[in-house]
Protein backbone atom coordinates (compact mmCIF):
# COMPACT_ATOMS: atom_id res chain seq x y z
CA UNK A 1 0.00 0.00 0.00
CA UNK A 2 1.86 3.66 -1.30
CA UNK A 3 0.77 5.82 1.37
CA UNK A 4 1.10 9.42 -0.37
CA UNK A 5 2.39 12.13 1.98
CA UNK A 6 0.74 14.58 0.09
CA UNK A 7 -1.62 16.94 2.00
CA UNK A 8 -5.12 17.44 1.11
CA UNK A 9 -5.92 20.62 -1.47
CA UNK A 10 -7.21 23.51 1.42
CA UNK A 11 -10.22 25.46 0.03
CA UNK A 12 -8.19 28.56 0.83
CA UNK A 13 -3.88 28.38 -0.50
CA UNK A 14 -1.40 30.60 1.07
CA UNK A 15 0.01 33.17 -1.79
CA UNK A 16 3.31 34.33 -1.84
CA UNK A 17 2.76 37.04 0.21
CA UNK A 18 1.40 34.71 3.30
CA UNK A 19 -1.86 36.02 2.57
CA UNK A 20 -4.95 33.50 2.71
CA UNK A 21 -5.85 32.99 -1.67
CA UNK A 22 -8.85 32.51 -2.73
CA UNK A 23 -9.18 29.81 -5.58
CA UNK A 24 -11.78 27.78 -7.55
CA UNK A 25 -12.02 24.77 -4.84
CA UNK A 26 -13.25 27.57 -1.97
CA UNK A 27 -16.88 27.46 -1.35
CA UNK A 28 -19.20 30.18 -1.45
CA UNK A 29 -19.99 30.61 1.95
CA UNK A 30 -16.22 31.38 2.66
CA UNK A 31 -16.29 34.10 0.16
CA UNK A 32 -18.78 35.39 1.49
CA UNK A 33 -17.95 35.67 5.20
CA UNK A 34 -14.93 38.25 3.28
CA UNK A 35 -16.47 41.62 3.54
CA UNK A 36 -14.00 42.70 0.54
CA UNK A 37 -14.73 39.68 -0.92
CA UNK A 38 -18.20 40.11 -1.21
CA UNK A 39 -17.77 44.20 -2.82
CA UNK A 40 -16.00 42.57 -5.61
CA UNK A 41 -18.64 39.99 -5.96
CA UNK A 42 -21.40 42.94 -5.92
CA UNK A 43 -19.10 44.77 -8.64
CA UNK A 44 -19.62 42.32 -11.14
CA UNK A 45 -23.31 40.57 -10.07
CA UNK A 46 -24.73 43.22 -8.01
CA UNK A 47 -27.80 41.64 -5.51
CA UNK A 48 -25.80 38.14 -5.76
CA UNK A 49 -24.69 38.31 -1.93
CA UNK A 50 -28.48 39.27 -0.98
CA UNK A 51 -29.87 36.82 -3.14
CA UNK A 52 -32.49 33.96 -1.32
CA UNK A 53 -30.90 31.02 -3.66
CA UNK A 54 -27.39 31.91 -2.77
CA UNK A 55 -28.32 30.05 0.27
CA UNK A 56 -28.60 26.65 -1.31
CA UNK A 57 -24.84 26.71 -2.98
CA UNK A 58 -23.21 28.59 0.35
CA UNK A 59 -21.24 24.62 0.90
CA UNK A 60 -20.72 24.50 -3.07
CA UNK A 61 -16.71 25.05 -4.19
CA UNK A 62 -16.94 27.44 -6.65
CA UNK A 63 -15.83 25.04 -9.46
CA UNK A 64 -18.25 22.82 -9.05
CA UNK A 65 -21.05 25.82 -10.30
CA UNK A 66 -19.75 26.27 -13.05
CA UNK A 67 -21.88 23.13 -14.73
CA UNK A 68 -24.66 24.23 -13.46
CA UNK A 69 -27.29 25.34 -16.47
CA UNK A 70 -27.85 28.67 -14.13
CA UNK A 71 -24.33 29.66 -14.30
CA UNK A 72 -24.06 28.69 -18.26
CA UNK A 73 -27.20 31.02 -19.08
CA UNK A 74 -26.21 33.92 -16.76
CA UNK A 75 -22.75 33.75 -18.82
CA UNK A 76 -20.38 32.43 -16.19
CA UNK A 77 -17.51 31.11 -17.08
CA UNK A 78 -14.04 29.84 -15.57
CA UNK A 79 -11.98 33.02 -17.30
CA UNK A 80 -14.66 34.98 -15.51
CA UNK A 81 -14.66 33.55 -12.13
CA UNK A 82 -10.53 33.26 -12.41
CA UNK A 83 -11.02 37.05 -12.58
CA UNK A 84 -12.80 38.13 -9.83
CA UNK A 85 -10.86 35.67 -7.85
CA UNK A 86 -7.38 37.62 -8.70
CA UNK A 87 -8.96 40.68 -7.67
CA UNK A 88 -10.14 39.43 -4.57
CA UNK A 89 -6.52 38.08 -3.63
CA UNK A 90 -5.23 41.59 -4.53
CA UNK A 91 -7.26 42.99 -1.71
CA UNK A 92 -5.52 43.96 1.43
CA UNK A 93 -6.55 41.12 4.00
Amino acid sequence: MNMSSEQPLSKVHQNKENKMAYTLDTSIGDILKDPGAVKVLEKYAPGISGNPMIGLVKGMALRSLLPLPQAKQAGITEEMVNKVLVEINALEK
